[in-house]
Parts: structure tokens; sequence; C-alpha cells
């Protein structure tokens, strides 16, 4: 088989699974994805190395998105992950416009000359996301020391001088490094509420989460307590049919987090965090309940 059959094997097997996805933006966005991996392993070619590892990412691409169809939690967390903006190259798209002023010029390089060494621009916004707790996978900072690295060069040791100056370089490299790192651990919005530009939050996917979520129904009622307090039946509620399928989005609500105009940073009131067990816990024990259950 040639390089080229092998490669359209394989996107006719990543488009079975994307085709069993089970909303139509996670469809969308595969689609988009999967000519996006085609084109990477084209240009591998040439390179038997490079094509070995492109071709085993595909594959197991492929295999992920098999799993989480067939009802893996923790495939199908990755599929939403990436679908969403929590990892990968999106990710990166959602945050690089809160690392940016255009209305302010830019510091100063450390290094006169050399415009590699700027320090990084930490907008109000990224300011905002780095010391909130929601929008971060790990301990938020603190805002007064969070343009700081934690680890600056030694000022004493012989490295840290260049001709009896300070060593700029290893500064600036240092700064640059803190930056990647705590935005690498930063979720960011879908987009901000008054964002005039085109973003995922204003093409209204946010919305479409809700949707699927729906809302929490009322505790439903026996046939005989409808006819006792004379209801009709409860109207079905507009949500996606599959619980499991609701939960794996719930628990991504609590992944996003929404910034409004104010810079005030919360997640959606349906989000439910991966490690809450109190979703479907019976209530307190109270008289009657305790009457109930021992027969009294």
């Amino acid at each position: 088989m040639s390089f080229v059959a092998k490669v359209a094997a394989l996107k006719e097997a990543y488009l079975t699974q994307v085709n069993r996805l089970p909303q139509v933006y996670l469809r969308y966005f595969y689609q988009l994805k999967a000519e996006d991996d085609v084109k990477a392993l084209l240009n591998t070619r040439e390179n038997a190395r490079s094509e070995g590892l492109q071709t085993r990412k595909f594959k197991r691409e492929i295999r992920k998105l098999n799993r989480a169809n067939c009802g893996d939690q923790q495939c199908m967390n990755h599929v939403l992950d990436l679908a969403y903006g929590r990892r990968g190259k999106l990710r990166r798209e959602l945050l690089e416009p809160y690392t940016t002023d255009p209305d302010n010029p830019l510091p100063d390089p450390l290094i006169k000359g050399n415009e590699r060494s700027r320090p990084p621009v930490y907008t109000k916004e990224l300011v905002t996301l780095l010391t909130n707790g929601i929008s971060r996978t790990t301990r938020a900072l603190n805002p007064k020391t969070c343009q700081t690295p934690l680890k600056m060069p030694d000022r004493t040791s012989p490295w840290a001088t260049h001709n009896g100056k300070p060593n700029k370089r290893r500064e600036a490299n240092a700064r640059r490094r803190y930056f990647a790192a705590e935005c690498m651990k930063t979720l960011p919005p879908l987009g901000l509420g008054a964002q005039p530009t085109p973003s995922l939050l204003n093409l209204g996917v946010l919305d479409d989460v809700h949707k699927l979520v729906g809302t929490q129904p009322p505790p439903s009622l026996t046939r005989r307590e409808r006819l006792k307090e004379g209801k009709e039946m409860p109207k079905p509620v507009d949500r996606y049919p599959s619980r499991w399928m609701r939960r794996r989005y719930q628990e991504l609500l609590s992944r996003v987090p929404i910034m409004d105009g104010t810079l005030s940073v919360s997640v959606s009131p349906m989000a439910i965090s991966a490690n809450d067990r109190s979703v479907g816990r019976l209530g307190d024990l109270d008289d009657d309940a305790l009457a109930w259950y021992t027969g009294t």
C-alpha cells in the first residue's frame, strides 16, 4: 500500500469516529482537525522518523475518539477539552488576545537592541486570570507578585555577571520561561461578553452547551400524587437525552471560566466539578423519613 493510500485509510477511520460524536460543534471541530492532521502527516513523507511519529499520533487520536464514543469518561473529557480550548492549539489561540495590549506601548527590552529580551506583557485580563482560582489548574498567583518569577538568577553566582555587569540575558530568559509556564496553568475563557471581535462566546458555543445540559427538572410525582393535586403530566425537558453525556458537559463547564466586562471571573451555574459527589445524594434524614425507613 502506498503512503498516500495509508493516509487516506487513516483519515477515513478518523472521520468514521468523528461522525459518531454526539454534537454538531464537536463533529465540525474534529473535521477541521482531521484536515490539519492529514496535512501534517503528508508533510513528513520525506522523513521516515517524523512520518512514524505523526502516524502513531494519528492512530492514538483515532483510538481516543473510539473509546470516547464507547463511553470512556477520560477519553470523552479529552475530546471535549480539545474542542473547547482547554488544551492544545485552540487553547493557545484563545489565550493569545490576553497576552498583547495594543493600547499601551511595549516594555523596553532588557538588552538594548535585542527585541527578544522584552519582558512579557501582562494585560489586566491576564492578571485577572492568573490571580483567580476559577481560571487556574493550580493555585492562583498573588496579585502583587504574579509578574515576578519566583526564581530569579542568583546575583552572587559567577554566571550572574558579564564584564562586571548584571547578566540581563539570564533575567530575560527567566521572565519568559516563568510567563510561559504560568500561562500553561491558566484556563482561557471562550471570549469576553462585550468583545467586538468574533469569538467562540459570541458565536454561541457556550449557549449550545447550556442547551445540551438543560435545566434540572422538578422532582417527579407519582400518578396518585398528580391526581390528588390536579396536576398534568410534566412536559419533557429540552436537553440532551444521555445523562452520562450531560454530566461530561457539566464537568466541562467547570473548566470554562466566564469573564465579563468588569473583569469578574465566574463559572456557569450549571457547572459541576468532576470530584463533586453531592449530585444524586439523598437529603438529610428527618423524623418523617426515619419513621418511613423503620416502618413505625
